[in-house]
């Protein structure tokens, strides 16, 4: 465990060895502050794809409102990369689990917090929404907070078809082949300082990369048999809080779309998915949001806190 130089105020990085995968050893990194008190209990934070955890600001907003906040860099993400990793690449999202699981071993009877949020954020919610169905039974996840999850793709049925035609066929065949995809940098310009754009945000660009992380075709494949899963519907048995912003945006329209709607998913499709998830779930419009709630203008993150807040406050566990 070390200093963690990227929240800094006490923050400290664990490294938490996981079995080897894809045919090297792989790690996960657990940020949080030892000693920290939680009279709420904590909350698990799990990152999206081509992203990792630096939002300093939340961690200490949450702790302020008396949760004790932990973070997760899953395995080939930020602080748990390493040489020869392919940034973000699975063939499978519930290998995520092993990570997840350390994580709120240490939590729960390590640091002894009682109960656990767990939350997510876009393909971190997809993540995340999996674990808490697979767990179900035992209890480890007293709520779920999904921030724009990664439901399901954006576009029409044709385009769902074309997608899953090449997830199935090129993600078994060569997992690692690279789909191609647009490459548009505007949404990272209109989030990071340093690009020109007016972004408010600095973050390392080699952990969260300024265009489009290479899409792999497993990655693609265990995303989209999520996804399926999540339109079956499932069985998640805690409450849940999704949140997205009130609008989407297709990024046409300069400087607005970007600093003002998601232009990642379709919120529509993804809060009616949401209700799938489980028998006890609320949705919520954050408006003037973009994709990533808490990396939105200040007016709207700090929305989404006092709907995170107040919905934490009537769902406490009996």
């Amino acid at each position: 465990m070390e200093a963690d130089g990227i929240l800094g105020h006490g923050f400290c990085a664990e490294t938490l060895p996981l079995t080897p995968d894809e045919g090297a050893p792989a790690v996960a990194t657990l940020v949080f502050r030892p000693g920290a008190a939680g009279p709420r209990g904590a909350m698990l934070y799990v990152h999206g794809y081509n992203d990792y955890f630096f939002q300093t600001w939340f961690a200490l907003r949450m702790e302020a409102l008396g949760v004790a906040f932990y973070a997760l860099d899953l395995r080939r993400y930020g602080r748990s990369r390493r040489p020869g990793d392919l940034l973000g690449y699975t063939r499978d999202l519930r290998v995520y689990a092993e990570e997840l699981d350390a994580a709120m071993w240490r939590i729960r009877h390590r640091d002894g917090h009682e109960p656990v949020v767990l939350a997510g954020h876009s393909t971190g919610g997809l993540t995340a929404a999996l674990y808490a169905h697979d767990r179900r039974a035992d209890g480890l996840v007293s709520r779920l907070v999904l921030n724009a999850p990664f439901l399901d793709l954006t576009g029409g049925a044709a385009r769902w078809l074309q997608v899953d035609a090449v997830a199935s066929t090129l993600g078994r065949a060569c997992p690692r082949a690279v789909v191609p995809v647009p490459e548009d940098a505007r949404y990272a310009g209109s989030l990071h300082r340093g690009l020109g754009q007016a972004g408010a945000w600095d973050y390392d660009l080699t952990w969260k990369l300024p265009g489009t992380l290479p899409l792999r075709a497993g990655w693609l494949r265990a995303v989209r048999r999520a996804q399926h899963e999540v339109a079956r519907g499932l069985s998640i048995a805690c409450p849940v809080l999704a949140m997205c912003s009130a609008r989407s945006g297709d990024g046409s329209r300069p400087g607005g779309w970007y600093a003002d709607t998601d232009v990642v998913l379709d919120v529509d499709r993804v809060l009616a998915l949401a209700r799938r998830l489980g028998p006890d779930v609320t949705t919520a419009r954050i408006p003037g949001a973009i994709h990533d709630l808490l990396l939105s203008a200040p007016a709207a993150s700090e929305r989404t806190v006092d709907v995170l807040d107040a919905w934490l406050g009537e769902h406490e566990p009996g």
